[in-house]
């Protein structure tokens, strides 16, 4: 690869702000791609987010990481990457030690995608549910992109999160029950 472009990997935390950050980058998309920063939700398998989040943000990407664990599970183990990311440990650590691309024709797929993207621009990739699984894609992406990935991660404030959660809910019609009543 050429040039000194990065992956951009924006790991929103529960609760921080993410789906405003995306909806902010999509909507100054074209600002950002003038800037030399593709932010793409068009991407083909973004519908697979929405299976596991149903809340999930329309501005979302990068589920091809998701989708390429999944099919490593299954060629390896025969069993769904959430299932061993909950359940089998060994499972899950010898994952860790293959490389995505010998057993994902999806990882191929877009790897190969974003390699050419990266030799225009950079590129951005966000998604709420990269970080409640294990550090595993950090481990393949760093494989294929070496010092031109790029970790974002927001945090918050632990002692707002409960708070924010049962905002949420209210705004979401899932509950009614005073905030008092939802902490206890």
């Amino acid at each position: 690869m050429s040039g000194n472009h990065c992956l951009y990997l924006h790991i929103g935390t529960p609760k921080t702000g993410t789906s405003s950050l995306q909806e902010y980058l999509a909507a100054n998309s074209k600002a950002l791609e003038e800037q030399g920063f593709l932010f793409d939700t068009k991407e083909p398998l973004r519908d697979l987010i929405k299976d596991i989040d149903s809340d999930a943000s329309r501005y979302t990407n990068g589920s091809w990481i998701l989708k390429s664990m999944d099919e490593v599970a299954n060629n390896i183990f025969n069993r769904e990457f959430l299932y061993i990311a909950n359940m089998d440990i060994k499972a899950l650590s010898q994952m860790a030690e293959v490389d995505f691309s010998d057993y994902s024709s999806t990882f191929r797929r877009y790897i190969a995608s974003t390699e050419e993207l990266l030799e225009k621009q950079n590129v951005i990739l966000s998604n709420e549910i990269l970080w409640s699984i294990p550090p595993i894609y950090l481990k393949q992406l760093y494989l294929h992109f070496h010092e031109r990935i790029r970790v974002i991660v927001y945090l918050r404030r632990q002692d707002f999160l409960l708070e924010s959660f049962w905002n949420h809910a209210i705004r979401k019609s899932v509950t009614t029950v005073p905030f008092d009543g939802y902490i206890s």
